[in-house]
């Protein structure tokens, strides 16, 4: 991601692709940390960053809780249903074949994570909607227990199906809601709407909503499945963590034990872990341009 963003922004500052992953990418990924700094000092000067808590010393912490669960029966039958389809595709990739992600990969990833959700969302059985996934039975009870503590909660999905089905509960149980995703219209007078009181839930698309959004009148945040991007995660998180919050946040991972989402979980975090490294390379000493610096970016990687 870094890569592209510079290739658009300065092509070939990183170099190609290639030597960018043999001089850097690889080596961070063992725990390199000489080829974190390189690479921080590489970028540094195109680097602008201000955190939260340089401009807003007094928000309160916020606290990531995972909550795993595991699969029901259904839910098990459907996953070890997709393992033929899985097998193949790894069976593929080993033998170095041309694997097109878009049309090969990613539906069965899609497919396996739907499963995770709900199975719902893959068989189009739509009631009973309740004991047939851990995952959505601890989303729901976690939204009441919320709200019986006279608290508010956003809950995030990057699956329409599973806002619905949410929402359907929402309904039944006569909890007051918003929904924004991609479709919505009129978003800010349903964003007021929730600011003001007049619901106790929000159910938002994880990539409609993860900016110019203020839902401060909350303080719990559920991610119902995970993003591949901790980034787009977190910018999710911060409609709730934001300037005007007075409360701790509280932000749940919903996981699946033994499945994709489980490997997706340890991805994500050293993904962070590797920009964080890369980052605080790039951001620590003086901001103003020193000779090493220029010395660094002048440097070729080809």
């Amino acid at each position: 991601e870094l890569w592209s963003l510079f290739d658009f922004l300065m092509k070939g500052h990183l170099g190609r692709y290639g030597t960018f992953t043999s001089v850097f990418e690889s080596s961070i990924m063992a725990g390199n940390s000489d080829a974190s700094q390189k690479l921080g000092r590489r970028i540094k000067p195109f680097l602008m960053r201000r955190k939260k808590e340089d401009v807003a010393a007094d928000l309160p912490p916020k606290i990531i809780i995972p909550e795993w669960v595991n699969l029901t029966d259904e839910q098990r039958d459907l996953y070890a249903g997709m393992q033929d389809q899985v097998k193949k595709i790894t069976s593929a990739l080993q033998r170095g074949d041309n694997v097109n992600y878009t049309t090969t990969i990613l539906p069965v990833i899609t497919k396996l994570k739907q499963i995770c959700d709900h199975p719902a969302l893959v068989t189009g059985k739509m009631t009973p909607i309740m004991e047939r996934s851990e995952k959505f039975d601890a989303a729901i009870e976690k939204i009441e227990d919320i709200i019986d503590n006279d608290e508010k909660v956003i809950v995030f999905s990057h699956f329409l199906g599973m806002l619905s089905l949410i929402e359907n509960v929402m309904i039944e149980k006569g909890i007051s809601y918003i929904r924004i995703d991609g479709s919505t219209n009129k978003r800010q007078e349903l964003i007021d709407e929730f600011n003001q009181g007049k619901a106790k839930v929000a159910i938002l698309s994880l990539m409609a909503a993860s900016y110019g959004i203020n839902l401060t009148a909350a303080n719990h945040v559920i991610h119902v499945d995970r993003w591949w991007n901790p980034a787009v995660e977190n910018q999710a998180t911060d409609r709730v963590h934001r300037i005007g919050q007075n409360k701790t946040v509280f932000v749940y991972h919903l996981i699946v034990e033994g499945t994709l989402e489980e490997k997706i979980d340890r991805l994500l975090e050293r993904k962070r872990n590797m920009a964080d490294q890369i980052v605080n390379a790039a951001v620590s000493g003086e901001s103003k341009w020193s000779r090493d610096d220029l010395m660094e970016i002048l440097k070729p990687l080809d």
